[in-house]
């Protein structure tokens, strides 16, 4: 056993359900909050710290921490060396794999999936089935949902909005209030920004700028 559950540190969420501070047996060291012991694996070096809450049937395993006042709940995994720190919220299905970080007051849900070394940051909101993975960034106000996909090296940013079966790969950017639509496929090095519209079957790709 890794840790003990402090039945006289308790604390009531709103949503009724009684979460208990935690302290890890070999060092002493108080931890964050959980509803009960499925919730944080005894099993690799994975952490619930500070102020942070995982609550539901959320699951942390793995060398994985959720940190700050971040909250993992519902049926969310957050799982190999991942971290969800400061503000940010896990919830419904979603699954934070790999190295991915989801950082400030990022936002993940349904069944969206961040996996490798990918990053969501600011206050991004990724939704629906949506897969982060790669290298790649979601930042600032930006959403991504539907079953879009944003991998390798790409970014989306500012307040640009992905929805649908939208591919974003290689190097492209979108930002600004740029909007990416249906079945829209970016690759290489393009750009799509300003108030820019792109929507159904249109492939950009090289270092086309829209």
């Amino acid at each position: 056993r890794k840790y003990e559950i402090l039945t006289d540190a308790t604390i009531k969420h709103d949503s009724g359900e009684v979460l208990h501070r935690i302290r890890h047996l070999k060092t002493g060291m108080l931890g964050g909050w959980i509803a009960r012991e499925s919730n944080l694996s005894h099993k690799g070096d994975c952490w619930v710290a500070d102020d942070a809450q995982v609550r539901g049937e959320a699951q942390v395993t793995g060398d994985a921490r959720v940190s700050g006042e971040a909250q993992v709940f519902d049926h969310a995994q957050v799982s190999g060396r991942s971290r969800v720190l400061h503000y940010s919220w896990v919830f419904d299905h979603a699954k934070i794999e790999g190295e991915a970080e989801i950082l400030h007051h990022a936002l993940i849900c349904g069944e969206a999936r961040l996996k490798d070394n990918a990053a969501a940051k600011g206050h991004a909101r990724i939704s629906g089935n949506a897969t982060i993975a790669g290298h790649a960034q979601v930042l600032d106000d930006a959403q991504i949902s539907g079953e879009a996909k944003v991998d390798e090296w790409a970014r989306v940013s500012g307040d640009a909005r992905i929805r649908g079966n939208v591919k974003v790969l290689g190097e492209s950017q979108v930002f600004d209030s740029a909007y990416v639509s249906e079945n829209a496929s970016l690759s290489n090095s393009s750009r799509v920004f300003g108030h820019a519209r792109v929507f159904g079957s249109v492939t950009i790709q090289g270092h086309s700028r829209v």
